[in-house]
């Protein structure tokens, strides 16, 4: 498989879900996807889709279904032949509403850059989860669930040495400012970097380059070789690209506004 191809294929496997009420996952050849009742941007989401063109609108009206009430989302890329699934959507009122590079780099060999004063430290106990959960809330205007027993399944999910999530966060003058997380697929020999960023006043200080070496300098301990994401366009991925990460790719997000029935 390409670089590509492998990156895509860390979208198909949802181990890390977390266990939220009514958050249920649909996994199937041909189609795969999340739905509940919640706001977050994965909970209703798609992410594969190898189906016949003629399958093609049942398969999104089953998935309108699923999310009714809720922006669904559908995740697109170019490791297929994506022409007749984006007309279905574009029929079902689905539009672009954003896009991304796909973007990788070696492990071994990563040319950390300069940090400046920044540190990084490994997500390990209460403290530091909720440091990094501080930042994500700051950069990404959205907090985390708020059950009672997330923080505690978070924690678990990125801690010991069978954990395949590992999260970072980086501080300046003693503050939490940068974090990103990653998660590895031992059978791709892959990992998929995520939820990646640093709050707008410590924005080129160098927190989110020890972010990125921590990151690089854990899946080198790991044995991981390949590291990846999705970089948002017009945002991200020139800030990844100037860290060592070169473009592979592309995937786009193809988003429906909220409906109380599938149409």
């Amino acid at each position: 498989m390409t670089p590509y191809e492998l990156l895509e294929r860390t979208q198909w496997d949802f181990f890390w879900v977390p266990q939220l009420p009514g958050l249920a996952v649909v996994d199937r050849p041909e189609l795969a996807y999340l739905h509940g009742p919640h706001s977050v941007g994965y909970a209703n989401m798609v992410t594969r889709t190898r189906a016949r063109p003629a399958r093609l609108p049942g398969l999104i009206a089953e998935v309108l279904a699923a999310h009714a009430g809720r922006t669904s989302r559908w995740l697109v890329t170019g490791t297929f032949d994506h022409a007749p699934l984006e007309s279905a959507l574009a029929r079902a009122g689905y539009e672009p509403s954003a896009e991304f590079a796909a973007v990788v780099s070696e492990v071994s060999g990563f040319p950390p850059r300069r940090a400046g004063s920044a540190s990084a430290r490994v997500v390990s106990d209460r403290r530091t989860l909720r440091d990094s959960l501080s930042v994500l809330t700051r950069v990404f205007d959205q907090p985390p669930p708020s059950t009672s027993d997330y923080l505690e399944n978070t924690l678990r999910g990125c801690t010991g040495p069978g954990a395949r999530t590992r999260r970072v966060v980086a501080y300046l003058n003693g503050e939490p400012v940068s974090t990103g997380s990653f998660n590895t697929y031992p059978e791709l020999g892959v990992a998929f970097l995520w939820g990646g960023g640093t709050v707008p006043e410590a924005r080129g200080q160098g927190a989110y380059s020890a972010v990125v070496a921590k990151r690089m300098q854990l899946l080198k301990e790991l044995g991981v070789s390949l590291a990846g994401l999705y970089a948002k366009r017009d945002t991200s991925a020139p800030i990844v690209a100037k860290q060592g990460f070169r473009s592979v790719g592309w995937m786009t997000y193809c988003e429906r506004e909220s409906s109380t029935t599938a149409d």
